[in-house]
């Protein structure tokens, strides 16, 4: 491959539209005999010519980020000239333009306003390849302006849909008001994303569906609902691909599938395991329960993930998060009490099991030992609310 084929695929791969046939042949001389410049005898020649060739096959093969390692490489023990801030411009351009993370694409763009900016620095402003810079510059500015833009909007999206979210969740465990939560989930789609369904929606229309189930009354709608639950998982799971994050969660749902099974409920027959209200809530908030003792077990902390999973659960079993806070701190009080914290509840459990109550001189010598174990009044109370509560 000759430079002159290279200068031309790169105009049209970097450009995408924005210079013109005109603009690449009447620099082609230019760039070349300068790039040629920087090496004086015929056996450095050959190295820029194979350099040129491999950088070509690069950028042919769309593997950007590799073609700027290669300049770099090239440039490691040489003074950086015009011709490296032009092409490392230019890799990091395309680089950017070709991220899929738009954070990174924005950072990616930065590098190459950098090096633009060096290159036209050191350009003679009077020359042919003046303008082959000016063009990646302005072509360079514009990408940055659109990412920038889209970055706005990437982040208005995200806030919209974190507001959907609480929506849809305060639809399903306060007002149960689950076809309204389908409605607005729905909306948000139809608003941002030109109704396109993707793995998001199809999760969160499962949990809703999940959520519904629970309090289903007639066996009709829970084996209605039931059978829609199961499509929505079925639809999400087109999504997975090699996300691991997404098939975890998607174990999760097949994890409430399974509960729902061995309870009794949307099993071939229809038959549902008859509860009341109160019982359900119970049975719900046992589980949440038995799935927080599960995240402390180890080290005692719930770490992000695990929070987040836990916020999942306790939508699908139409915890309210007021309630999952009740919940968790009856939970830590009785795993966390210190060695002396414990040795008091033991004494205060002593003084109840008479007549299961505190006497004043009973309470004077539990006051006598709070204080001789340096527990504060407010964190004795905790103990003793937890204690007797349970």
């Amino acid at each position: 491959m000759g430079w002159t084929s290279l200068l031309g695929d790169l105009a049209k791969g970097f450009a995408q539209g924005y210079i013109e046939e005109r603009g690449v042949k009447g620099t082609v001389e230019d760039v070349a005999g300068f790039a040629k410049s920087l090496f004086s005898s015929d056996e450095n020649n050959d190295a820029f010519d194979e350099f040129i060739s491999k950088y070509n096959e690069l950028i042919d093969a769309e593997e950007y980020s590799e073609a700027n390692e290669l300049v770099n490489e090239v440039y490691k023990d040489e003074e950086k000239d015009v011709f490296y801030y032009y092409l490392d411009a230019q890799s990091c351009n395309l680089m950017a333009i070709n991220d899929e993370v738009l954070d990174d694409g924005i950072e990616l763009i930065q590098y190459a306003v950098k090096s633009i900016k060096k290159a036209w620095k050191l350009v003679d402003k009077d020359s042919d390849l003046a303008e082959q810079i000016k063009d990646l510059k302005e072509t360079i500015f514009e990408n940055q302006n659109c990412m920038k833009n889209r970055k706005v909007k990437h982040d208005q999206t995200l806030a919209d849909w974190s507001e959907t979210l609480k929506k849809v969740a305060g639809l399903c465990t306060d007002e149960k008001d689950f076809a309204q939560a389908e409605k607005v989930l729905l909306a948000h789609y139809q608003e941002y994303e030109d109704g396109e369904l993707d793995y998001f929606y199809w999760y969160q229309l499962a949990l809703i569906h999940y959520s519904k189930h629970l309090v289903s009354i007639t066996e009709e709608e829970n084996e209605s609902t039931y059978r829609i639950f199961l499509k929505d998982i079925d639809h999400a799971s087109e999504f997975i691909g090699n996300d691991a994050d997404r098939a975890a969660e998607i174990s999760e749902l097949r994890q409430y599938n399974k509960n729902i099974i061995e309870s009794g409920a949307g099993s071939n027959n229809g038959q549902k395991t008859e509860k009341s209200s109160k019982e359900q809530a119970n049975s719900n908030e046992s589980e949440y329960l038995a799935e927080l003792k599960s995240c402390l077990e180890d080290d005692g902390v719930i770490s992000d993930r695990e929070r987040r999973l836990l916020n999942k659960l306790r939508q699908s079993l139409g915890i309210s998060e007021k309630r999952a806070e009740e919940l968790e701190m009856s939970l830590s009080s009785q795993r966390m009490l210190t060695p002396d914290e414990q040795e008091y509840a033991d004494e205060f459990k002593a003084c109840l099991e008479d007549d299961g109550e505190i006497s004043s001189k009973e309470r004077r010598l539990l006051d006598k030992l709070r204080n001789s174990l340096g527990i504060t009044p407010e964190r004795a109370k905790e103990i003793e609310d937890n204690l007797t509560e349970s």
